[in-house]
């Protein structure tokens, strides 16, 4: 547990799956979406742009794999995501990563992957939206333990 972590996100830097499961799983999970942008935000100052380039791509990739496979998202601009978020879908690691490195996205994707896990969480089965953010969960808190994703 993560002892710099706000109060209401004790599941901040845990590198097991358990816990994040429980809270995926439980009554909170609405809040899962909004509470792994602010881990995801808190990663900005503590990675440098290339690091937080590499989160995101890593979150991001996984994120539309998960929506093609499960919620329809397509390996393309997508005319049905929403007007700023086109590329959610893409495979592509490398433009997820070029999308933050560029310096373009930095400020947006944290919303961008909320608004993503929201969809996700209402397209998808309970249990599928756990395993995801259980995975999620524990990419960012490689990040935040080591600083490199590794």
């Amino acid at each position: 547990m993560d002892s710099a972590a706000p109060s209401d996100d004790p599941g901040r830097g845990i590198l097991s799956a358990g816990p994040h499961l429980d809270y995926a799983n439980s009554a909170a999970r609405g809040q899962a979406p909004r509470l792994f942008a602010r881990r995801m935000a808190s990663l900005r100052g503590c990675l440098g742009r290339e690091g937080y380039a590499r989160v995101y791509a890593d979150v991001s990739a996984k994120l539309g794999q998960v929506g093609r496979s499960m919620a329809g998202w397509v390996d393309a601009m997508d005319g049905a995501a929403p007007s700023d978020d086109p590329g959610r879908g893409l495979s592509n690691w490398r433009t997820h990563f070029d999308h933050v490195n560029s310096g373009a996205g930095e400020s947006t994707v944290a919303a961008l992957v909320e608004r993503r896990l929201a969809a996700l969480q209402s397209k998808i089965g309970v249990s599928a939206f756990a395993n995801l953010y259980a995975e999620l969960s524990m990419t960012l808190a490689r990040y935040g333990v080591r600083g490199s994703g590794s």
